[in-house]
């Protein structure tokens, strides 16, 4: 025989024991069950897990066919069927082997009392209550093992971050009684003692530590939350002092139950130079450069300076700023101004100087207020004025985002007035209101509405300056018109503007694909004298794109109460809210 012969017969051999090594093929069929019940039949049968496996031969295969019966039974014990029956077969076919099992699951548990039992200080705890009243299974619900331990994890977190550190369960049972057919949860929780808020250190040398404990929403020794951490972390990080903020409970350096909190802080650098371009229809092109002084000392104090120019207006304004006892929210501020309007219905140029003190006062953000401002306008007839405007406004906002909200709303009032014999060329009293709500209707529509009103009381009209008097139009108010191109006018068909104002807005935006979304709107309104509003109707539709600073909102409105009803672009960037 010769050698070709030889390596010919080596070569049959060793594809002879090549496919005598290979595992037989095997096909599993499973039916009766979907879903999440067939995953975890998928995840708890090891045939099935090991169906790809290089050693799986002829006698493992029957000795886990042997064990399916039990583990598909055991799978489906989470979901409450207790009582499934299955049917297998394994059947050698011509390729391998077939395994067919059909599962009856049969009517699955249903649970019968629910014990749940807090003790110790956390008993009243609101928090911990509110769990247990939103404990997700109840009498006659199938006991799925799943929620009962999400539940359970829920309940040991909720407990640490409330403070009760030593908090353990003492029982935590699903009892299954198979003859009668009924579940029963038992839950024994202990929450021990509640642990307090200890020490507060702050890690850092650019501030004063009174400063920095004004921004602390706990003392040393309120009961211990973990929510009021992150509230101190966020306002840390919004009051723009601050690159980093990490706020860390030292729990295993608690003593006599005081947690420690330990507070890094990285300042930023303490200036900052800004500038930007951009376009709206109200303005025309713009641009922007700013300088503020972030720290100007160690008190926290800081100054700006920023000047705008676009095209309808030039405006220069330099602030200094001075936190006060909560300085997350309370300020005193001082203000110079210049700003030069130049429009197709106004003209002016006004100075102004004051002082502003800005107050939480619970839920409402409060505003005092206090110019002198020098204006020389034309509005119907040219004219200057002097007036020192007190001012109190009121504002609240509720929502978890106000740049991306899908729900939430924003109020604001103003008061604001003057009097002739008190550096004033005139006497007035003004209201402002402006409201703004959105709802959610399903996961991408939105109905957003928006509402203006004002009104003033003043002996004569015409001896209000421009910056006082209401008008209407604009991105902002009724699109489809001009900015500030409604209201009143005179014999010589100028807009003069109004002593009211009453403007709403109905929209509704539906998300189209990714941060894209379309919407269609309607506003209507207008500035007015006593008893003499004349409605102008704006409408239309336009394109959404949610940015991280706030939707880009191009807007196509038709002017509905103007003679051939013209169409208008408008292009507005920033929050809703």
């Amino acid at each position: 025989m010769s050698g070709r012969s030889y390596a010919l017969i080596g070569a049959l051999l060793l594809i002879c024991a090549s496919a005598a090594a290979q595992p037989p093929r095997l096909e599993i069929e499973i039916t009766g069950v979907a879903g999440e019940l067939l995953d975890n039949v998928h995840a708890n049968l090891e045939l099935y897990q090991q169906r790809d496996h290089p050693l799986l031969g002829d006698a493992l295969i029957r000795r886990l066919h042997e064990r399916a019966a039990g583990e598909i039974r055991r799978a489906l014990e989470p979901f409450g069927y207790y009582r499934a029956r299955v049917d297998g077969s394994l059947i050698r076919t011509e390729a391998g082997w077939r395994a067919r099992y059909a599962i009856d699951p049969g009517e699955p548990i249903r649970l019968g009392e629910v014990t749940l039992e807090l003790t110790g200080d956390g008993a009243s705890d609101p928090e911990l209550r509110r769990w247990r009243e939103g404990f997700p299974l109840r009498e006659n619900n199938i006991p799925l093992h799943r929620e009962y331990e999400d539940a359970k994890q829920e309940l040991l977190r909720l407990a640490r971050e409330r403070g009760y550190i030593e908090g353990s369960l003492l029982e935590h049972r699903i009892l299954v009684d198979l003859e009668r057919y009924r579940a029963a949860i038992v839950l024994r929780f202990e929450t021990g003692p509640r642990y307090v808020f200890g020490k507060v250190s702050f890690i850092q040398q650019d501030f004063d530590e009174a400063l920095l404990r004004g921004y602390l929403p706990f003392r040393s020794g309120d009961p211990y939350d973990a929510a009021k951490l992150l509230e101190l972390r966020r306002v840390l990080a919004d009051s723009d002092f601050f690159e980093q903020a990490e706020v860390v409970a030292q729990t295993e350096q608690a003593v006599d139950r005081r947690i420690p909190i330990r507070v890094e802080l990285v300042a930023r650098k303490p200036a900052r130079y800004s500038a930007g371009i951009g376009y709206a229809t109200d303005t025309g092109a713009r641009g922007m450069l700013g300088y503020e002084k972030r720290r100007a000392n160690s008190s926290g104090h800081r100054y700006d300076v920023v000047l705008r120019r676009s095209e309808i207006d030039a405006s220069a304004v330099a602030r200094y700023r001075i936190p006060l006892r909560r300085p997350a929210t309370d300020s005193l501020a001082y203000h110079v101004s210049w700003v030069d309007e130049n429009t197709d219905t106004v003209r002016r140029i006004t100075t102004s100087t004051g002082v502003d003190l800005t107050e939480q006062k619970g839920r409402w953000l409060r505003g005092i207020g206090l110019s002198y401002e020098i204006e020389r306008y034309r509005l119907g007839n040219e004219d200057d004025s002097t007036l020192l405007i007190p001012r109190l406004r009121w504002e609240r906002a509720s929502t978890t985002q106000r740049i991306q909200a899908r729900e939430g709303w924003l109020f604001s009032i103003e008061f604001r007035g003057a009097y002739d014999e008190l550096f004033s060329d005139t006497s007035f009293l003004q209201t402002r209101s402006d409201g703004k709500y959105i709802h959610a209707l399903g996961e991408r529509t939105r109905l957003l509405l928006r509402a203006s009103a004002g009104g003033t009381v003043t002996p004569e009209f015409t001896d209000l300056p421009a910056s006082q008097r209401f008008l209407a139009g604009g991105d902002q108010s009724i699109r489809g018109y001009a900015y500030n191109s409604l209201g009143p006018t005179n014999a010589n068909g100028d807009v003069i503007g109004g002593k009211n104002l009453l403007v709403g807005s109905v929209e509704l935006e539906r998300d189209i694909r990714g941060n894209f979304g379309l919407a269609v709107f309607m506003d209507a309104g207008n500035a007015f004298d006593a008893g003499d509003l004349d409605i102008r109707r704006g409408a239309g539709f336009g394109l959404r794109w949610r940015t991280p600073i706030g939707a880009i909102r191009v807007d196509l409105a038709q002017a509905l109460d103007r003679s051939g009803n013209p169409w208008r672009l408008h292009l507005t960037v920033g929050p809703y809210l």
